[in-house]
């Protein structure tokens, strides 16, 4: 038998050969972290040093195999778009496809029980309507003892604006709760001053949805034309800012991807936003811990910083301190404040006592003469998100829920 022979009788084995090969090199390569899997992908094993390491020996290296085989990314990222297109699922617990093309966030993290950032906003089996209140009165308490009168603002989240469009059982399981905040911003639970500094608009919101999209149908945040709305009537209901007193924005419609892309690689969604032109607004944007030298050490652990300036605003200065809501309505408020600080507090664990001390005491001396607000969306307030700030930003425990006049 020739040699020519001897291929075409094995072209099929050496294809195959081939085919496997191929992906084998690359991985020797190295292969890149998939963003969104939330997790590390397992290390190539050390060398066995005893008998019952040389057992486990395949096992590990069959994880680093799984975990590093060429061109892992490009087929994880196709099997993402197929099974989008095909079932309108996602790769993670994390996002789920309602009506009408638009996405929900389930969960905040890829270990949480699904649906546990859907089921307090809309009330669902919820039961902490004290431990919230206690922590809303204890927040207004440690801040009005250093003098400053901090307010809060609670964003409504998709699946309290956009109830309707989840899916259908879950649109019907929320139908039937009751709101959490209709039984937690109310003079039994809150003192006069408290509910005076807080402002939760949902139902100006769900109003506000026939003018546009308050939240893009791909978006898990407040942003564009709800951001725009929501901080303009809160400066109205928490400073008596009238609308027409602040500066004029120049805004464009762009097409962004979506917040969440990074929670599903390779399935390409996105949504009209109305963004800010600030340079032809007239307005200093500058991101980042330089924009406040005198915290650099402890915001550049913090990340998220923003600062605005207009000098034409009529106010003189907001700081705003929020979860990651707040990097998308900050800008906004630069209508109205001449000068506009946002840190987010997301990472405000990766603080030194030190760092924390010079942040603690920013806020008592800046904040007397400053606007002070919180700003959080319904479904971090109602998971404890103002106790675990509070702890770290004045350190004070949670007071009982006790109405104080």
């Amino acid at each position: 038998m020739t040699l020519k022979q001897r291929l075409t009788g094995n072209a099929a084995k050496i294809v195959l050969v081939v085919l496997l090969a191929v992906p084998a090199l690359r991985s020797m390569t190295g292969s890149s972290q998939l963003e969104g899997e939330n997790r590390k992908l397992a290390e190539f094993p050390a060398a066995p040093a005893s008998w019952q390491e040389t057992l486990k020996f395949p096992a590990r290296l069959d994880q680093w195999i799984n975990d590093h085989f060429g061109y892992r990314d490009r087929l994880l990222k196709l099997n993402n778009r197929v099974r989008h297109a095909l079932f309108g699922t996602f790769p993670t617990v994390q996002v789920i496809s309602g009506q009408n093309g638009r996405i929900f966030m389930s969960a905040h993290e890829a270990n949480f029980p699904p649906y546990t950032a859907i089921h307090p906003t809309c009330g669902f089996q919820f039961h902490d309507h004290e431990k919230i209140a206690g922590q809303m009165n204890a927040m207004h308490a440690a801040f009005r003892g250093w003098g400053i009168d901090a307010k809060l603002v609670i964003a409504p989240s998709s699946p309290a604006v956009y109830q309707e469009e989840l899916p259908g059982w879950l649109a019907q399981r929320c139908a039937r709760s009751v709101p959490p905040f209709r039984n937690i911003l109310v003079p039994e639970r809150l003192s006069p001053p408290v509910l005076a500094s807080v402002y939760y608009p949902l139902e100006e919101l769900r109003a506000a949805r026939a003018e546009g999209e308050v939240i893009p149908k791909t978006w898990f945040h407040l942003t564009g034309f709800g951001s725009r709305l929501l901080t303009q009537k809160s400066v109205e209901r928490l400073w008596n800012i009238k609308a027409d007193e602040g500066t004029t924005l120049k805004t464009r419609i762009e097409t962004q991807t979506s917040d969440l892309a990074h929670l599903f690689p390779g399935v390409k969604l996105s949504s009209k936003v109305e963004a800010i032109d600030f340079a032809a607004s007239g307005i200093e944007e500058c991101k980042g811990a330089k924009c406040y030298p005198a915290l650099r050490d402890a915001l550049e652990k913090l990340g998220d910083v923003n600062r605005y300036r207009n000098e034409r605003a009529p106010k003189e200065r907001l700081i705003m301190l929020s979860d990651s809501f707040g990097q998308y309505s900050a800008g906004w408020y630069a209508r109205y404040y001449r000068d506009v600080i946002h840190f987010s507090t997301n990472t405000l664990g990766r603080l030194s006592d030190g760092e924390l001390a010079s942040l603690r005491g920013f806020l008592r001396e800046e904040g007397r003469r400053s606007d002070v607000l919180f700003f959080y969306h319904d479904t971090g307030v109602l998971t404890g998100r103002i106790d675990l700030d509070l702890k770290k930003l004045a350190s004070v425990q949670p007071m009982v829920s006790q109405v104080r006049n």
